[in-house]
This record gives structure tokens, C-alpha cells and sequence, in this order.
């Protein structure tokens, strides 16, 4: 589990998506020389009508953590794809 936490990821979701994110499961993901832990959650209500989305944290220094949140996309498909997606 992410060290934010689920409802520390949910809330990024509100703020980022603007919509409802149900958990699903997480898993660990290594991409790109990041390594760590993705979330995958339902979205409930977003206005593109996805119906995934990938969330996670990452150390950002000196502002601290910093909270992602990437949703289904044709191209993105997976926690590995948002993480790559994100990064680029």
C-alpha cells in the first residue's frame, strides 16, 4: 500500500480528476528508474466517462511528496503505462 494511503490517493483523484475513486487493488511498478507502489482505482463520475485511474506518490524534494494521478486512456492501460505516461 502506497505510505499516503488510500484516502490520502482518493483525495488526489478529487483534486486532480475531479471525480469519485473507488480502490481496486496495488501493486509494485518499475518504470523508467522509478520503483514503488501504484493504486488502481474505478473512477466514479469523471466527464470523459473513464472508468480507471492509476495513483501513487513520489518524493519531490525540497516540497515533499507529490501525488499523481493518471486516468485510462486508449494508450494508457496499466499502472506501468501511467507511470511511463507521467513521467514523460
Amino acid at each position: 500500500m502506497d505510505r499516503a494511503g488510500i484516502e490520502a490517493l482518493r483525495e488526489a483523484i478529487r483534486r486532480k480528476l475531479g471525480c469519485e475513486g473507488m480502490f481496486v487493488s496495488s501493486e509494485l511498478v518499475a518504470c523508467a528508474g522509478w520503483r514503488g507502489e501504484v493504486t488502481t482505482f474505478d473512477l466514479v463520475g469523471h466527464t470523459s466517462g473513464a472508468g480507471r485511474c492509476w495513483a501513487w506518490t513520489c518524493d519531490a524534494a525540497p516540497t515533499g511528496t507529490r501525488f499523481h494521478a493518471v486516468r485510462a486512456t486508449r494508450d494508457v492501460t496499466s499502472a506501468a503505462a501511467a507511470v511511463a505516461f507521467a513521467i514523460r
